[in-house]
């Protein structure tokens, strides 16, 4: 049986014997939404909790738009030309309008992929804003939160009338959800502001066990996003929801809290998966480009991938990494498990949590990768390399009792366990 998988921008088979157990995962059936401009508008004058936009924009003279980088596929480039129009007709004008990429932590884009993000025609007529977190003349202090956490962020978003959110609505590995808040936190906020954020993942056991993929009870990184959020100010949110080809399938539109969190609702229909037994291998893709784009970018879908295994199970993921590790690593990668967790009680870095979640996952499960990463780079990570997808095969037994599970977009599924 040969099974395709995504691979940054194209396709890569594995010829797997016929006679294994396998079971794939189907997520639910999405729609395509064909006339988008009208579904658009609609979502815009009948938001969630909210004013319309049309109104509140008519009472403000500028306006910042927050989108999110190529790392979080939204449709900007769709939705963009359309929202943009649409404060053209309450009053206001382009040299009015920034957009600022809420990047957090990642790279600049290049002017081209700032063209790519939201499409030419606003390229041509906006002003674009990479978010520099290092740089405190972009900062402005707004306070601090519950949880100590001092919120710096960019000034171009807080010197405008009316803010608006963009971004898309996934499953997060510590906070969570993606989407609402977490453009201004960690999306527009100072480096400090973003480490002390993080540094909540861990208490006085390690990994606080509420900061999980999909759970936002008593998760204290999420509630630090949120006040975060409240603290900036969001006047008006949209959030899209992705299917795994990066085509909008709905959208939320309105108050930053409700229309955000019937987003997640709306998420969880789609891509959670009920899982009925634990299994000894699955092969899955991080989703292919941009998801893939570097290892940083694929601790979600590894984490994901990697929950319905059993102990001492096999993982082989697929993922291309055409930029490396994405990160700085040098201080972190030649640590195990244990001097990671004790370095980082001392001297937290998004580096350092980062192979703290990968090694969490290596201590009971093997996890091999078929990558363009440095054999090197993948080993010192924990990581077995593959030279060739049909190594695959020479790893797994010869019969039907070993259950496999395939999963060929590990970015957006999340499992579901009933009792096992």
């Amino acid at each position: 049986m040969k099974v395709s998988f995504p691979f940054g921008e194209k396709k890569v088979q594995v010829e797997l014997p016929d006679n294994l157990n396998l079971d794939f995962i189907q997520f639910k059936r999405s729609f395509f939404v064909n006339d988008f401009t009208d579904f658009f508008i609609k979502k815009i004058k009948n938001p969630i909790k909210e004013r319309s936009l049309f109104e509140i924009a008519k009472e403000r003279k500028s306006a910042c738009i927050l989108v999110s980088d190529l790392t979080r596929p939204s449709g900007a480039n769709i939705f963009l030309p359309i929202l943009v129009n649409l404060l053209n007709t309450c009053g206001i004008k382009d040299d009015n309008i920034s957009i600022i990429i809420s990047s957090g932590l990642h790279r600049d884009l290049t002017s081209q992929e700032k063209k790519e993000l939201v499409g030419s025609e606003v390229f041509k007529r906006i002003k674009i804003i990479n978010h520099h977190a290092d740089d405190k003349k972009e900062m402005v202090f707004l306070g601090k939160t519950k949880y100590g956490t001092e919120l710096w962020v960019n000034r171009d978003y807080t010197n405008a009338e009316l803010k608006i959110v963009t971004g898309s609505i996934n499953h997060h590995p510590m906070a969570g959800f993606s989407g609402g808040a977490k453009s201004i936190l960690p999306g527009i906020a100072a480096t400090k502001s973003i480490h002390q954020n993080h540094k909540l993942f861990f208490d006085s056991d390690g990994r606080n066990k509420n900061c999980l993929p999909g759970v936002l009870k008593n998760n204290p990184l999420h509630e630090d996003i949120m006040e975060g959020g409240q603290i900036a100010g969001i006047d008006f949110l949209i959030n899209t929801i992705c299917d795994s080809e990066g085509r909008i399938v709905d959208l939320v539109a309105g108050n930053w809290k409700y229309a955000w969190l019937e987003g997640c609702e709306k998420v969880k229909q789609l891509f959670n998966i009920k899982i009925e037994k634990l299994y000894d291998v699955v092969i899955a893709s991080a989703g292919g480009y941009p998801k893939d784009i570097n290892l940083y970018q694929t601790i979600k879908p590894l984490t994901s991938s990697s929950l319905p295994l059993r102990q001492g199970g096999s993982l082989f993921f697929i993922a291309e990494c055409r930029e490396g590790v994405g990160i700085d690593y040098d201080e972190w990668i030649n640590l195990d498990f244990l001097q990671i967790k004790d370095k980082l009680k001392k001297d937290f870095s998004l580096a350092g949590l980062f192979f703290f979640m990968i090694k969490e996952i290596i201590r009971e499960k093997k996890v091999y990768i078929f990558s363009s990463l440095l054999d090197e780079i993948s080993t010192k990570t924990g990581l077995i390399p593959l030279q060739s997808l049909s190594e695959i095969c020479s790893y797994l037994p010869g019969n039907d009792k070993t259950k496999i599970l395939v999963i060929k977009d590990g970015s957006k599924f999340f499992p579901e366990f009933e009792d096992i």
